[in-house]
């Protein structure tokens, strides 16, 4: 169950993969949300909750929780054994200030986190940073933190001709960003540093921002941003394909975030993948997503996070170094590791 099931979104994509993983180990497993994208929905997932569905006591509910939902305290009176999985809610501050439905939605679901509290007994936490902020809301229970179940399987799919033929070829730098263009990533701190990089170490050099937008005020001031630095090398994509999103990163030469508020962040995951080195802000839950891999910024000075780019860029051995260390990282998030401790945790639910 969730609040909504989205195309192409880190829930969405984690609900599916545990929804496949279950049919495939031989349980009988549905997927009920408020809302679920069209495109999804042709795959035969249509289940939408309300007060009519029935469960046993026997059943089990794997709840993941990211924001303010009625089903956040109605899910404890379907009389199941519920299994709350935490992907963090995004602060207010990043979200258009009071009135506003984002805004309103999220101030709900930290008001309901503290209420679930004392009737949660079984919960998963994708990162050790969800797992302090429930702690910090008054949960009691056990909390087994277990990573997002990445079905890397998907990676090996045939990446866009198109995107591999126009910039496969061309030698300056390509830094890229992917996910939601939204505040608490912080696009404009990913501009900055990439407008440093250009004016001191490489004119030619291209920005990817790969990621759907709405035409909201955040994405114009960026826009407009943009536009002030009279750089056409700044490429916002939008909501482009899977194909598409594969071809990005294998033509890209790093990957940079800024973003000040993650829960998990599998853009870093999905990064480490393509052997990109991964040069990150250090906030939220990014140096656990890392886990001591790629490289950590502790400040936004844009000049120096330039210096930083260009540096794992040319440095040979350096960027050999981080690339091994990611890819040391990335057995921790193995399809067959995450699914191992999924399973091990249902069992458990299942036998108490």
């Amino acid at each position: 169950m969730l609040t909504s099931l989205a195309y192409g979104d880190a829930i969405g994509n984690e609900t599916m993969a545990i929804y496949r993983m279950l049919k495939e180990e031989g349980y009988d497993t549905f997927i009920y949300a408020e809302a679920i994208d069209e495109r999804i929905r042709v795959l035969g997932i249509t289940g939408v909750i309300d007060e009519n569905l029935s469960f046993s006591s026997d059943d089990i509910i794997f709840y993941h929780l990211s924001t303010g939902c009625k089903w956040n305290l109605g899910v404890f009176e379907f009389g199941a054994k519920v299994i709350v999985i935490y992907h963090n809610i995004t602060p207010p501050v990043f979200m258009g200030g009071p009135g506003c439905d984002p805004w309103y939605m999220v101030e709900t679901g930290i008001r309901d986190l503290k209420q679930i509290a004392p009737k949660v007994k079984y919960c998963i936490a994708v990162s050790g940073f969800n797992r302090d902020d429930l702690l910090a809301n008054g949960f009691g229970c056990d909390i087994k933190v277990i990573p997002l179940l990445i079905p890397f399987e998907d990676y090996k799919t045939k990446a866009s001709e198109k995107i591999l033929e126009k910039y496969s070829q061309i030698k300056s730098t390509k830094i890229l960003f992917t996910g939601r263009v939204a505040s608490n990533k912080k696009i404009e701190d990913v501009i900055a540093t990439f407008n440093e990089y250009r004016l001191k170490f490489d004119n030619d050099a291209l920005l990817f921002l790969v990621g759907k937008h709405f035409n909201d005020g955040y994405y114009l001031g960026l826009k407009k941003y943009a536009e002030s630095l009279n750089s056409e090398s700044i490429i916002f994509t939008g909501h482009i394909d899977f194909d598409e999103i594969l071809a990005y990163y294998s033509v890209s030469d790093c990957f940079l975030c800024m973003s000040e508020h993650e829960g998990f962040c599998v853009p870093l995951v999905e990064a480490m993948y393509f052997d990109l080195p991964v040069i990150a802000y250090d906030s939220s839950a990014i140096k656990d997503t890392l886990g001591g891999a790629g490289f950590l910024l502790d400040n936004k000075n844009p000049l120096e996070a330039a210096c930083v780019v260009n540096r794992v860029i040319r440095d040979l051995p350096l960027r050999e170094r981080i690339i091994n260390n990611q890819r040391e990282r990335l057995k921790a998030f193995r399809y067959d590791v995450i699914k191992g401790q999924i399973l091990d945790y249902l069992r458990k639910v299942i036998e108490e």
